[in-house]
């Protein structure tokens, strides 16, 4: 289906939003939960596809005894009759049932984000890429997790396989650096002049869907990701970056927006208190190391066109 903002919406988005939030609730009841999607009823109106879908999700571990308890999971309900939390600031979970869904519906990439805020802060993060590769010669498919102060670790999705420790590269500028964007979200001129400042080749840059972009970066495959402004209203989700961001940081990595200031999660669907100037904040990602150069890229690049820096 096609949302009110053009963007697609599958089953795949609403039955994985559903089994983690029935997961969260028998864990975490009253804790509030903040997610991409919601649904009616009349959201599901063919017989056969409804069966299949219930079908699906208990395969996949999921208990709806109908369609009324899947939409009702859907929207995150409380299913104990009592009050969540009031202060959403204090802890609440972010989902992105499938972020990527243009990515997922292509066969490329795609991810499955979970983040957990508490105080101002992402606490636990995991991101599951089925289609994320560390190399060439590595098996496809990740769960890239971290905790605050604990670090991050990938395992393989589709095996036993055991944990690998995620540690963000050292390169430099004098190294052959490589940079990652968004196939939608991107300005491909500001982008690309950014990129030409730092002396990044096109051959150098990766282009693809979803958070996948972090699981880049934490794990040393690129060494930049910029998710630059695209117009004066363009407002960033929580969902799209909360666990991306943890996993990158616990790997080493740094997090700002355009203006280097980081990046507050509260209760909003747009990051509002995040906005130094109104005209949107973006989101930079680096190595660390590079970081000071990349501002600095930008910074040159937004006052070129006449952007305060």
């Amino acid at each position: 289906m096609t949302k009110l903002d053009g963007s697609p919406v599958t089953n795949a988005d609403f039955g994985s939003q559903a089994l983690i939030v029935q997961s969260l609730r028998k864990h975490f009841p009253l804790d509030p939960i903040m997610a991409e999607e919601t649904a009616a009823k009349d959201d599901f109106l063919n017989a056969e596809f409804n069966a299949e879908l219930l079908t699906d999700l208990s395969c996949a571990g999921g208990h709806f005894e109908s369609l009324d308890e899947l939409v009702s999971a859907i929207n995150r309900n409380l299913t104990t009759g009592a009050e969540p939390s009031p202060q959403w600031r204090d802890r609440y979970w972010v989902i992105d049932p499938i972020d990527g869904t243009k990515g997922y519906l292509k066969g490329g990439q795609y991810a499955i984000a979970l983040g957990l805020i508490e105080s101002g802060r992402v606490t636990v993060a995991a991101l599951a890429c089925p289609e994320f590769t560390l190399s060439e010669e590595s098996e496809i498919g990740l769960v890239l997790c971290a905790e605050l102060n604990q670090g991050a670790y990938a395992l393989p999705l589709f095996s036993s396989g055991s944990a690998t420790r995620l540690n963000v590269s050292r390169r430099t500028l004098t190294n052959g650096i490589r940079m990652c964007e968004s196939l939608n979200h991107s300005p491909t001129g500001t982008s690309g002049q950014v990129a030409a400042r730092l002396g990044i080749a096109d051959s150098h840059i990766d282009r693809m869907d979803s958070q996948a972009k972090y699981a880049a970066v934490a794990s040393g495959v690129a060494d930049i990701y910029l998710r630059l402004p695209t117009s004066a209203t363009y407002r960033e989700a929580v969902w799209d970056h909360a666990a991306g961001v943890l996993i990158v940081e616990e790997a080493g990595g740094k997090v700002t927006d355009i203006h280097g200031q980081p990046l507050v999660w509260n209760d909003n669907r747009a990051w509002y208190e995040n906005q130094r100037f109104a005209h949107a904040h973006g989101v930079v990602v680096t190595n660390s190391l590079l970081h000071t150069e990349v501002m600095a890229a930008i910074s040159s690049v937004l006052a070129s066109d006449g952007e305060p820096a």
